[in-house]
């Protein structure tokens, strides 16, 4: 039988997985748009005004990727409800 400690670190465990899955994926669909800020093209990493490379993407480009994962989600769902 398990503690209650023990438990509650398995549970944050999982929420952290689920969290840095969600991140990665994101960023993953993030590298297939273009950056609606900077104007980055797929493949290619955003920029500084300065030109200088960034190591992380503009939010404006995770939120496209955020949003087209939704609506494929949803797509899914409705073929889903349809099959």
């Amino acid at each position: 039988m398990t503690s209650v400690k023990e438990d509650i670190l398995r549970v944050i465990g999982l929420m952290v997985g689920y969290a840095l899955q969600d991140s990665v994926r994101n960023a993953l669909v993030a590298q297939t748009l273009d950056c609606p800020h900077c104007g980055a093209s797929p493949g290619k990493d955003c920029r500084r005004p300065s030109g200088r490379r960034m190591d992380v993407f503009h939010l404006a480009r995770l939120q496209a990727a955020e949003h087209d994962l939704e609506q494929f989600e949803q797509a899914q769902a409705l073929i889903r409800g349809n099959a």
